[in-house]
């Protein structure tokens, strides 16, 4: 990454290499990066009491590395946002009860596929925050298009259905560092489908 001049902002590890915080403060600080992440919960579906369980036990990690100069956060897909019981919200439940040192990695595209607004929430988590700590440093950014059939595709940035002036906005009021481009599969070559998303995001005055 230094030969290339790039910096590793988050990290994505699991929850084991967590639970060993010298370890995960060690590894984070040979990336020379403060910022760790986990990729969701509960994608096969639980109950009410795994979602509690989880976040009590992920409070109490987010302590624990904390003292290290390590802060944890949640990326979500669109599982957050299936009712449990047909009631509660696992992402009402994330934002209420996560100690708010745990930030979160908002992706725009699996908000807008489980039927969420992007900016809408991403003010939503910023006011779960504190106002010592940004909730949402580091937002992972990728859009969201249908075919004519409804099915959600992925695509670059600034293309597709997002709105991306509106986004921008809301996430310098958050207090972003950084916007993190992510593209889990599509028909471009990878480089490519980023080069589009860098020059269309300069394009709207990111630099």
């Amino acid at each position: 990454m230094r030969d290339t001049g790039l910096a590793c902002v988050c990290t994505h590890v699991s929850i084991e290499l967590m639970q060993q915080p010298t370890q995960c403060a060690d590894y984070h600080a040979a990336l020379g990066c403060s910022f760790a992440a986990i990729g969701g919960f509960g994608f096969s579906g639980c109950p009410l009491e795994q979602w509690q369980q989880f976040i009590e036990d992920y409070n109490t990690v987010s302590a624990a590395l904390q003292d290290l100069g390590i802060r944890i956060g949640y990326h979500n897909h669109y599982q957050e946002w299936i009712r449990l019981d047909g009631s509660i919200r696992p992402i009402d439940l994330l934002l209420k009860h996560l100690h708010p040192a745990v930030w979160i990695e908002l992706d725009t595209y699996w908000v807008a596929h489980a039927g969420g607004e992007p900016i809408e929430w991403i003010h939503r988590v910023a006011d779960s925050g504190s106002q010592d700590l940004s909730r949402l440093p580091c937002v992972h950014f990728k859009n969201l298009q249908t075919d004519g059939e409804g099915t959600r595709i992925m695509c670059e940035v600034g293309s597709g259905n997002l709105h991306w002036p509106g986004i921008l906005d809301a996430c310098r009021k958050a207090g972003t560092q950084w916007y993190v481009v992510e593209r889990d599969h599509g028909d471009l070559d990878p480089f490519e489908s980023l080069k589009v998303s860098l020059e269309q995001m300069k394009a709207m005055g990111l630099h």
